[in-house]
């Protein structure tokens, strides 16, 4: 089928359109809706011009679209929708059609609301081809798991999973067999064995590629709704100055789900003030940040800054790492406020 056109009221021009043993019913042409029909028994014009009402008629007129078009081009047009070829002598063979598209309907499943399945207190397995685009699931006293079909069987589909309890409990996507999940983050590709849905109306959307299922959906920020208050992390004596490893101090944000790739947390230094600098756990741009005046990259606070709130990349493993200028610097790392997933 041809891609659908948006409507065009001065119309699209078509030319030799074919269409081989139409026969005696009413049918379609490429797009619905067409103005000014031409009907040749040979391609460029030729052959035999088949009159309407002698040899064809006409049927299934979009009055509104008729409307519309006449008030645009200043010029009575009737717009039509379907063709039947009544001279037995046209309906086997090629017929070339010419003409201008106006526009193509909407179609039911263009607008229908999607399949939905919700599940209620317990885990669930995909089935192959089961016809539903969407899971929502209420865990209803417990975190639940939702697992993927086999993505070879399935290829090319979507599926939606939605978390629409009360926030208390997760839910846990789990990829087929040892298959894997996989997350991209700009220029970075994840690989994962699960993905977490921490929150309520929290989703996400998984496409198979035909080997593993891919995160579809673009990221978006989370308000975590009852943060954990107080510091998650501090180091106030160890350091190596300048340097990540060793001597940095390493924080897996753990209250954040899994597939989370940023989160939004405070940060603040105490005792000596001086530079502080950040990296995603497993980066290499920046291995270490030299004394070197011109070193800027990855920096969060400068000297006589104490506080920042601040979005930290992570890896995979939900890890991020910090380094000061001053071993004497006091670091505090706070729990995350936000998320992006």
């Amino acid at each position: 089928m041809p891609a659908k056109m948006n409507i065009s009221l001065s119309g699209d021009v078509f030319t030799d359109e074919l269409h081989t043993d139409v026969g005696t019913a009413a049918f379609r042409l490429n797009h619905d809706w067409f103005i000014d029909l031409v009907i040749n028994a040979a391609a460029g014009g030729g052959g035999v011009n088949l009159a309407l009402g002698v040899d064809y008629t006409l049927s299934t007129e979009d009055t509104n679209l008729s409307e519309r078009v006449t008030d645009e081009l200043g010029i009575s047009k009737q717009v039509w929708g379907g063709i039947t070829i009544i001279n037995a002598v046209y309906q086997a063979g090629d017929l070339y059609f010419s003409g201008k598209y106006i526009a193509d309907s909407i179609e039911a499943e263009d607008v229908a609301p999607p399949n939905v399945l919700v599940i209620i207190g317990d885990d669930y397995a995909m089935l192959d081809n089961d016809d539903y685009e969407e899971y929502w699931f209420d865990p209803d006293g417990a975190n639940r798991t939702f697992t993927y079909a086999d993505p070879a069987v399935n290829p090319y589909r979507k599926a939606k999973v939605r978390n629409i309890g009360d926030g208390t409990y997760k839910i846990t996507l789990i990829p087929f067999d040892t298959e894997k999940l996989l997350v991209y983050s700009g220029n970075e590709k994840w690989e994962l064995t699960s993905f977490e849905l921490l929150q309520q109306d929290d989703w996400a959307e998984f496409q198979s590629d035909g080997a593993d299922w891919a995160k579809c959906n673009t990221p978006y920020w989370h308000k975590i709704s009852d943060p954990t208050v107080d510091t998650k992390a501090s180091k106030t004596a160890g350091w190596t100055a300048d340097q990540f490893t060793p001597g940095g101090l390493e924080v897996t944000f753990s209250e954040a789900p899994i597939g989370t790739i940023a989160i939004r947390s405070a940060i603040q230094e105490a005792s000596t003030l001086s530079a502080v600098y950040w990296r995603k756990s497993g980066d290499s741009n920046i291995s270490n940040t030299p004394n070197a005046s011109l070193e800027y990259s990855h920096r969060l606070l400068i000297s006589g800054g104490a506080f920042l709130q601040a979005e930290i990349w992570l890896n995979s493993a939900l890890q991020a790492q910090f380094a000061v200028v001053n071993v004497d610097t006091d670091l505090l790392v706070y729990y995350p406020m936000g998320y992006l997933q």
